[in-house]
């Protein structure tokens, strides 16, 4: 098991005061829509559509928030008030960091939803 995997565990168990059922849920919903969500922003970044770009990380943000994955969210909210403030120099590093994050937390669907999904003694 990758080193953060516990980490992402215990983050989604204390959101959900340990109902493994909802977690499951949460997570599978969030590694459903992750992917959709990465592409759209991706899209609107290449088409300089940042007001869209900035609905999407808000969304994801929002998500990334209530699941307690706080090295991703930290990176959506970088990259959110970049597009905020209109500081169009800097998106490529943060999307390159937010890109970065996710796809490490990505990396361990399987493991985390397998342990989410085995019987606690």
């Amino acid at each position: 098991m990758h080193d953060d995997a516990p980490d992402y565990l215990q983050m989604i168990l204390t959101k959900t005061r340990n109902d493994r059922q909802l977690a499951l849920t949460i997570f599978s919903q969030l590694f459903a829509e992750l992917p959709m969500q990465l592409d759209g922003i991706q899209n609107a970044l290449n088409r300089q559509q940042y007001d869209l770009a900035r609905q999407i990380i808000h969304k994801l943000h929002g998500s990334l928030s209530f699941c307690g994955l706080e090295n991703i969210r930290k990176q959506a909210h970088s990259l959110e008030e970049c597009l905020v403030s209109n500081n169009y120099g800097m998106i490529s590093r943060y999307w390159f960091q937010l890109q970065q994050c996710a796809f490490e937390f990505t990396a361990q669907q399987q493991t985390l939803l397998e342990e989410l999904t085995r019987e606690t003694v």
